[in-house]
């Protein structure tokens, strides 16, 4: 029995190697093919020098340089009237307009207000005060009756009350200050031009409304004497006495500036308080500290109030500096950095930079001319 599955054991080994000798070698995996990766090309630009201009523009508008500011000076009161209108083609700090095609017209059409020295602009209402100077002035009469009465009966006479002639006399002079005080009284409520030219600016008080003393109400300028104002951001580095260039309707003219924009300082503001004119003097200086005024010469020919004008001026200048463009500059926590594309390497090269354009950099450190500056 052992001896049958010895035998039986032995054929199932023979039978089961034989059966491997038919299934097929297994073939070694092959490599990939080897593909050579494509080669990275860069947008790069080449540092060279040049001349860096640092340039400082803005939009202005020509104002007039001669302007008279009115208001009710004595007292204030409720307007009565206000007898003239602003041009519209002029800038207000209310309503801002721009000029027409035809420049001595409003809007409306109508012509622009000028004004004569003299002129009545507005008045307060004086409630009783002109019939108080109509009835002054009879007081007034009535006593010269009285002093003349009594000198002719003193010359008739031959004599008289000399007491009484003088005491009709002080009468005579005693109406005469109170009806000259009366009429200086009705003079503070009107407002007189003290200069010729155009209204370009009326407050929005209206007829019947309260006005405060000492508020400019109306104000006057002189259209001949034209200067450009500009109030835009960059203008507060220009400083008195630069030269500046003007662009006008395409044409270039020179320019200086005559007023630059003013440092305001604690005293002004007290000395405003002195004044009781805080709050107005406030306004002026705060724009005062944004503003600069350049005269243009010669003036152009055909530009009036209102009209537009491109401010150009040189802070600074180089040549023969490096330069490079502003858009291929990065910048990460303070600092500048550039990528140099070199031996097909790009690296990351920090760089120092000084005079700036609007459109490049001066480079102080880090750069060298012929590099080449990934974009």
């Amino acid at each position: 029995m052992r001896k049958i599955a010895l035998i039986i054991l032995s054929t199932g080994v023979i039978n089961l190697l034989a059966g491997c000798a038919f299934v097929p070698k297994e073939e070694a995996a092959l490599a990939p093919p080897l593909k050579e990766p494509e080669k990275v090309t860069y947008n790069t630009i080449e540092i060279k020098k040049g001349t860096i201009d640092n340039r400082v523009s803005a939009t202005g508008y020509f104002v007039s340089s001669q302007q008279t500011n009115l208001g009710f000076q004595f007292r204030g009161g409720y307007l009565k009237g206000i007898y003239v209108k602003t041009g519209s083609n002029v800038r207000t700090n209310h309503n801002e307009q721009k000029r027409d095609e035809d420049p001595s017209r409003n809007n409306d059409g109508k012509e622009d207000i000028t004004v004569k020295k003299g002129d009545l602009l507005a008045e307060l209402d004086s409630g009783s005060l002109e019939n108080e100077i109509k009835v002054q002035d009879l007081e007034l009469r009535k006593a010269e009756i009285q002093l003349e009465k009594l000198k002719t009966e003193y010359q008739i006479n031959g004599g008289g009350d000399k007491y009484a002639i003088k005491q009709a006399e002080v009468e005579v002079e005693l109406s005469k200050v109170k009806l000259n005080n009366l009429r200086t009284e009705l003079q503070k409520s009107k407002l007189i031009s003290p200069v010729s030219g155009i209204i370009d600016f009326i407050d929005e008080t209206k007829a019947g409304e309260y006005i405060n003393a000492n508020k400019t109400f109306i104000r006057i300028v002189d259209p001949s004497q034209l200067v450009v104002e500009s109030s835009e951001n960059g203008v507060s580095s220009l400083k008195f006495g630069m030269k500046v260039e003007i662009e006008v309707k395409g044409r270039t003219y020179p320019g200086e500036v005559v007023m630059a924009p003013y440092d305001v300082s604690a005293k002004d503001y007290a000395k405003a308080r002195d004044y009781g004119k805080e709050e107005e003097y406030t306004k002026l200086m705060e724009k005062l500290q944004n503003t600069v005024r350049v005269r243009v010469s010669p003036i152009p020919g055909g530009v009036v109030i209102g009209d537009p004008a491109r401010i150009s001026a040189s802070l600074s200048k180089k040549e023969n500096v490096l330069l490079v463009p502003k858009n291929v500059v990065h910048t990460f926590e303070g600092r500048k950095f550039v990528k140099v594309l070199k031996d097909d390497m790009v690296s990351e090269v920090d760089i120092e930079t000084g005079l700036q354009s609007t459109t490049d950099y001066e480079v102080l450190k880090g750069l060298q001319e012929g590099d080449k500056v990934i974009k």
